[in-house]
């Protein structure tokens, strides 16, 4: 009994059930750094860029700008003077992490706009990134699901 037990715990493939239980929450972890974003912080904490100055030319996303936003209430965060990369909402939205051939999570941005906020974000990775506090929480996640997956998997 113990040796079939064994065999089952050396079949099972960890891999497929990490990276599908990856898919399975991603929507959920981009919650997650979608939050941390809106909040102005990269994965340090840190602020993610300041706006600055007036709006001198169509398009520009300065501070006179953004404070006439949050006045019409279009910003969900006032985070001022720092960014939260907040404008129409499409950036935050096309946030979607997944999970890379070698088993790691990549976040992307599918956004079309995404060159022109890079300039002015410092560290875009940094941005995309969890923090600590949010990655503790997606594991907190994603633990008992790989946990039942595990039991499925060994037939408990």
């Amino acid at each position: 009994m113990f040796t079939k037990f064994t065999e089952r715990i050396r079949a099972m493939d960890y891999d497929s059930i990490y990276n599908d239980t990856v898919k399975e929450t991603s929507y959920e972890l981009g919650v997650l750094i979608r939050n941390q974003i809106l909040s102005g912080e990269d994965k340090d904490g840190n602020p993610l860029g300041t706006y600055q100055g007036d709006d001198t030319e169509r398009g520009s996303f300065g501070l006179e700008y953004v404070k006439k936003k949050i006045d019409l209430g279009l910003f969900p965060i006032n985070t001022l003077p720092y960014y939260n990369l907040f404008y129409s909402g499409n950036f935050l939205n096309s946030i979607t992490p997944i999970v890379n051939s070698s088993g790691d999570i990549d976040v992307i941005s599918t956004d079309s706009k995404l060159a022109a906020i890079e300039e002015n974000v410092e560290d875009m990775s940094s941005a995309l990134t969890p923090s600590e506090e949010n990655l503790n929480e997606y594991i907190a996640l994603i633990k008992p699901i790989i946990q039942n997956k595990l039991r499925g998997s060994l037939g408990i």
